[in-house]
């Protein structure tokens, strides 16, 4: 057994990686409830990097004060325990907010659960990181080394946390061993005698963690009750979380928090019946999502050769508790069932369908938005067969006179508009368009909304169902307020806005303004096709400002130091919201991922110092040292400009694989880490006595993360975000 060196568990260095490894493992911990918590939007994976950076900022800056012996051992007891209460309160928040009067007057319930689910251990990672550092300054008598520890830490952590979500642990076993982890860490530094409270503190954590560990999944399954009462099956899995309730002999399945399917969906079966009558004869059919909710039974009353069914993963655990009739239906002969991405899928050669359904549920996140997107309707044209329909349901329309009711569905009637010319809209309880390359029966159906055609065909197929009758047609296609959202939905087919701009964000946002904002608020704010007309004038007023705020910091060089400082920040943590939330709409589910890249940010973020610091001091032997600094400087905002304008082109053709965003993420953190150096370390050995630069370039950080992922890409899409950034790196070049 070898023992290693006291020395080695308290030396400043080992305590920076400590830090970063620790903090990471935290924060994706936390960052995987809190998707859960928000139904898996995934703007906020930037958001929470955001809040993390900013309270991790005010953390550093009280880390000097609170450097002393043993004060870092503490601070990890703190956070093990810090992990523990976040799962718990991030677990505990919906019924804690909805099923008491505690907090009636709070109108952001998801700000006060992003708040205090991220706070604590934001604050705590700064300290960690404040104490290390002003003990490396004070044995070393310079600061270069521990922004490059820290961040080698974090790679660590991240690719540890990578490992634990790729081979399929739940986020409540990994909070579990984190938390085991810190905790063990600080009994570890608390060797001494003079630790023995602190030391006796972290065993008994030890011993809570390990007792929690023991009893990790039955935690699970009552914990998730909580929000789903009535849980009878939950499970992590990289497409987010999935939950099945049964209530009163009804099945419920939760995603992310977020429903997904409800058993017996009448809706779901009238959506079948309707599917099936838009084609003459439907013989080969292929169901994307829904065949939980009953319409896999009513699709079989027409009488189809075949019928594929592309149920989500968590299948065999959920439909032992179905109906027995929805049962019988999924085991007939004809019935089919795969648990494959859909896009994979289709990708295998095999033959073409009559019919194909999407019924995929909300599609908030691009979990679900990749089902409507341009790509995978190209797709699905070709494996229609001659005269095949594709019909989608999306959610109600409740008010067509307000743009932002309509951005989910105009968006996808434009997307169905570029590939296939027939196209058709039902509206309803819910929304329906089918889409085609010929046309739908005549042209009555398309352009009078005669329902001869589709009632003859319910009496030929002898179809007796509850379901669906003569009078559900009519009442469907001859309301006169439908009428006038078909009419708004057929005049966005001639714009073109084919612009990587995510409906799902924006429809995510207008949905939670409307459960967080007052409806008297609400009805004041503009909707996002305003906003988005408007944003190259707000853009030019912001571009002014920066302007002068840039040209005013050369005034005084610590004015200077602190805005490069920031602006370093600011950009690197945009351009990784940027990569994330690009490889999300492009991959769909992505969570697994989510920590890789992060690995290969922190990466760079580590190599950035040493090798800028090589370039402008240690080979400077001729020149002059700080000509050499704003070179390099120029050279990194240049290289900000280079990623960007990749990033335009990469998303304009719609190009994207883990390679390449793992890549831009290692090289945005070496540009970010050597910007840090640029503004705070000309020469090697220049100590800093302070922690305002780190503090100031977390903040930048978290600027940017929150502005680039919850402002810029959802308000204006990727490519406009990209020209923003493109010009802020510009900007900055003034203060360089």
């Amino acid at each position: 057994m070898i023992v290693m060196p006291e020395k080695f568990w308290k030396s400043p260095g080992a305590n920076l990686f400590l830090s970063g490894f620790i903090s990471v493992l935290g924060m994706a911990a936390v960052l995987r409830e809190l998707a859960v918590a928000f139904r898996g939007i995934e703007l906020i994976y930037p958001a929470a990097i955001g809040g993390w950076l900013f309270f991790a900022a005010i953390g550093s800056l009280f880390g000097k004060s609170l450097s002393r012996h043993g004060a870092f051992a503490f601070l990890l007891t703190l956070f093990s325990l810090f992990i523990l209460s976040a799962v718990l309160f991030t677990r505990g928040s919906a019924p804690l907010f909805d099923r008491t009067g505690l907090f009636p007057n709070i109108p952001f319930r998801q700000a006060s659960v992003f708040i205090v689910a991220l706070l604590p251990g934001g604050l705590i990672s700064g300290l960690l990181f404040g104490d290390a550092s002003v003990r490396h300054r004070a044995r070393n008598g310079a600061a270069e080394g521990a922004y490059g520890m820290e961040a080698a830490g974090g790679m660590a952590g991240a690719l540890l946390t990578s490992a634990a979500f790729h081979y399929g642990i739940s986020n409540l076993h990994f909070a579990f061993l984190c938390a085991l982890l810190a905790s063990a860490a600080a009994a570890l530094l608390f060797m001494n005698k003079k630790g023995w409270s602190g030391r006796l503190i972290a065993v008994a954590v030890i011993v809570l963690t390990i007792a929690l560990l023991c009893k990790t999944p039955q935690l699970d399954m009552r914990m998730t009750a909580w929000s789903h009462p009535g849980l009878f099956f939950t499970g992590d899995f990289p497409t987010g979380r999935l939950a099945a309730t049964y209530n009163r002999g009804a099945v419920s399945v939760f995603e992310n928090g977020g429903i997904a399917f409800f058993a017996q969906d009448t809706g779901g079966a009238l959506f079948a019946h309707l599917s099936a009558l838009l084609h003459p004869q439907p013989k080969r059919i292929l169901e994307i999502g829904g065949g939980w909710g009953g319409s896999v039974g009513e699709l079989l009353l027409h009488k189809p050769v075949r019928i594929d069914v592309m149920l989500p993963t968590g299948d065999p655990h959920i439909r032992y508790r179905l109906s027995p009739e929805i049962r019988r239906a999924l085991a007939n002969p004809t019935v089919h069932l795969f648990h494959d991405d859909p896009r994979n899928f289709l990708k295998r050669k095999g033959f073409a369908w009559d019919l194909i359904m999407i019924d995929a549920s909300l599609p908030r996140s691009c979990r679900k938005n990749v089902y409507y997107t341009r790509e995978f309707f190209t797709s699905l044209s070709g494996r229609l067969y001659k005269g095949g329909v594709v019909v989608l349901r999306l959610p109600p329309i409740k008010d067509p006179d307000r743009k932002s009711d309509l951005i989910l569905a105009k968006n996808v009637y434009r997307n169905l508009a570029a590939v296939f010319p027939e196209r058709l809209i039902i509206t309803g309880s819910a929304t329906m368009i089918a889409a085609s390359f010929a046309p739908f029966m005549d042209t009555k159906l398309r352009f009078h909304n005669s329902t001869e055609i589709l009632t003859d065909r319910l009496h030929e197929r002898a179809i007796k169902s509850s379901r669906i009758s003569p009078e559900i047609l009519q009442e469907l296609f001859n309301s006169s307020d439908r009428s006038n959202i078909r009419e708004k939905l057929q005049a966005s087919a001639s714009e073109e806005k084919y612009t990587i701009r995510p409906a799902c964000y924006a429809y995510a946002a207008s949905s939670f303004a409307a459960e967080a904002l007052p409806a008297a608020v609400l009805s004041l704010a503009p909707d996002f096709d305003t906003l988005q007309e408007k944003s190259p004038l707000a853009g030019a007023i912001v571009a002014i400002g920066f302007f002068l705020l840039f040209w005013a910091s050369r005034l005084r060089p610590i004015w200077r130091k602190t805005v490069l400082t920031t602006a370093g920040g600011f950009l690197g943590a945009a351009n990784l919201s940027l990569i994330l939330l690009y490889h999300s709409l492009k991959e769909g589910s992505f969570y697994p991922d989510i920590p890789l890249l992060l690995a290969f940010f922190m990466a760079g973020l580590s190599l950035g110092a040493p090798l800028f610091l090589d370039f402008t001091t240690r080979r400077s032997n001729q020149g002059n040292p700080e000509k050499r600094a704003r070179l390099g400087g120029a050279v990194l905002l240049v290289g900000f400009m280079f990623i960007n304008a990749g990033m335009i082109r990469v998303s304009q053709k719609g190009i994207d694989s883990l390679t390449l965003a793992a890549f831009l993420s290692a090289v945005a953190g070496f540009l970010a880490s050597g910007l840090f150096f640029r503004a705070n370390g000309y020469r090697a050995g220049g100590a800093k006595k302070s922690d305002a630069p780190y503090m100031a370039n977390l903040i930048g950080g978290s600027l940017g993360a929150l502005c680039a992922g919850v402002f810029l890409i959802p308000l204006l899409g990727f490519a406009p975000a990209s020209i923003a950034l493109m010009i802020f790196a510009a900007l900055t070049l003034i203060v360089v």
